[in-house]
């Protein structure tokens, strides 16, 4: 057992020093070795590109980044698994967080239901606890798929849905890191489940569009109101630039995009291109009340001139 964790973690090491190599050396020749070197890694793993996969091999083996279109492979899933498992490295996180977003929309469909939840859990967990030791992008991209993986997923189990819960549980943190961590993966979520692809005459994603503003979208404006009626007290006070402004503007940023989404994705008839933003309907009264308009005015008042005063003002006008 411990030889296998030192090959493990000889190996785990040997990929991050090609990641790192691919994505931060300004030496283009070490560059191109170190993408052979890593498609190799994947060749000898038994990886090839699949046929689900070819279009996305073709765009990225023609910028020069073939090890890129080798792990964008579904055979390269349980290698991915691994690497987001033992490796702490930010280049190893986004690279392969960037492979396994490519295999999950062009190959959702070929993986089972397991599967899926267990790329969900490992892309979750990947970012929960190991964001304070790498980098907002290895962050970023891991949000990336774990929001892509739940969009997917949604209509299919209500286990999709835990991360929700469990990003509003850390609204409350007194740990600046969490607080900031919830609000990131909520915003992205929000943006990604109104996001309607098209497939030939078939528009994809309305599904879970529409479930998303019924059953996810309601709970995260109250949880996030909820925030800013506390930070309000306290905001005049907040220095400029400060951790307590950003998360403030964070905080603004989600509830407008609560407000914002698209609630009338569920009509038909609209194309991709028609979609615009459609007012909040009457079943979220509660967003035109006195106690709401006057929590986006206390909050413009206590921070004029920044940006924080301008969302407040775009929430008045939702």
């Amino acid at each position: 057992l411990a030889r296998r964790r030192i090959c493990a973690a000889a190996f785990i090491a040997g990929i991050d020093a090609l990641c790192g190599t691919l994505y931060s050396t300004p030496d283009a020749a070490a560059r191109r070795q170190a993408d052979v070197q890593l498609t190799r890694v994947f060749h000898d793993a038994g990886v090839g590109a699949s046929s689900a996969s070819t279009a996305y091999t073709v765009v990225v083996a023609a910028d020069g980044i073939k090890s890129s279109a080798v792990a964008a492979d579904i055979k390269a899933v349980p290698l991915h698994e691994k690497m987001l498992s033992l490796s702490n490295c930010g280049e190893t996180l986004h690279f392969s967080a960037r492979a396994l977003l490519v295999i999950v929309s062009n190959c959702w469909q070929v993986l089972d239901a397991q599967q899926r939840l267990q790329l969900r859990d490992f892309a979750f967990n990947c970012f929960v606890t190991k964001g304070r030791k790498v980098p907002n992008f290895a962050i970023d991209a891991l949000i990336t798929l774990t929001c892509r993986i739940t969009k997917r997923g949604w209509c299919e189990s209500p286990k999709y849905h835990l991360v929700v819960a469990e990003m509003l549980q850390l609204l409350p943190s007194q740990d600046p890191f969490y607080r900031q961590l919830g609000l990131r993966f909520l915003s992205e979520l929000i943006e990604e489940m109104q996001t309607i692809g098209t497939a030939g005459r078939v528009r994809t994603g309305r599904a879970a569009a529409i479930a998303f503003r019924d059953q996810g979208l309601r709970s995260i404006f109250t949880a996030v109101k909820r925030l800013l009626q506390d930070l309000s007290a306290d905001a005049c006070d907040f220095d400029e630039f400060s951790d307590e402004e950003a998360f403030l503007q964070h905080a603004l940023e989600t509830l407008l995009a609560c407000l914002s989404y698209d609630f009338d994705v569920s009509n038909p008839d609209r194309s991709n291109e028609d979609i615009s933003v459609t007012r909040v309907p009457r079943a979220w009264s509660d967003t035109r009340d006195e106690t709401t308009i006057g929590l986006f005015f206390e909050l413009y008042q206590a921070r004029p001139g920044t940006r924080c005063a301008s969302l407040a003002l775009e929430c008045v006008g939702k």
